[in-house]
């Protein structure tokens, strides 16, 4: 199961510019330095961290406008940490655990359905071909209650949605372009409060099940 090892948002802060021999390697480019860029689950490795990455730096960003344009402010603070910093974290990887558990059971599934038709021919393979059988019959019935390749867009859905949403902040484009300080935070705690319901109703159990 996918492990969310980002620091806590008071630990993380943008690191700032830099320039010359000194300057920080990026994820990209410590990959291409080892030569991890030729082993694709190190490229996946990489992939997910910069989108990481984009997340942490997003949440930063608005925290801090939060915090030059109310100082002091908790109640605004507490906001931007629960359902912007810790729902994008959170909803990254819920939706990787749904895939890679909506992957398994395909595999799975697969094998166990080339194995019942190797052994059903065969008179010592009854057993296994009735276990096996009974094994897919259950997966199959989970897998359509828990319908993980839905829970997986739900949630990569909604994480797209609320960063969407927070570059449009931060950009002041769409609803935001005309708004003042006050009225932004307004229609950002409402869009989001927005996204967190459909989020809700699409990674329900009970809403996907037949």
């Amino acid at each position: 199961m996918p492990q969310d090892d980002d620091k806590p948002t008071e630990e993380r802060q943008l690191p700032p510019a830099q320039t010359g021999p000194d300057a920080t390697t990026t994820v990209a480019d410590h990959g291409a330095k080892t030569g991890d860029s030729k082993n694709p689950w190190s490229l996946s490795q990489l992939r997910e961290q910069g989108r990481r990455k984009e997340d942490v730096d997003l949440s930063a960003l608005v925290t801090t406008w939060v915090q030059n344009t109310w100082p002091g402010d908790d109640v605004k603070l507490k906001f931007i940490e629960t359902e912007l910093d810790a729902e994008l974290r959170s909803w990254r990887v819920k939706a990787r655990w749904w895939r890679t558990a909506q992957i398994s059971i395909w595999l799975l599934l697969a094998i166990l359905g080339l194995l019942i038709s190797v052994f059903a021919g065969f008179k010592t393979g009854q057993g296994f071909t009735i276990i096996a059988g009974a094994l897919v019959a259950t997966l199959t019935t989970l897998t359509n209650a828990a319908r993980p390749s839905k829970q997986a867009d739900g949630y990569r859905t909604a994480r797209f949605a609320l960063r969407d949403e927070g570059w449009s902040l931060l950009n002041r484009s769409g609803d935001y372009a005309k708004l003042t300080n006050e009225h932004c935070y307004d229609q950002f705690a409402k869009a989001v409060h927005k996204i967190v319901l459909a989020k809700r109703t699409a990674t329900s159990l009970d809403s996907l099940a037949p």
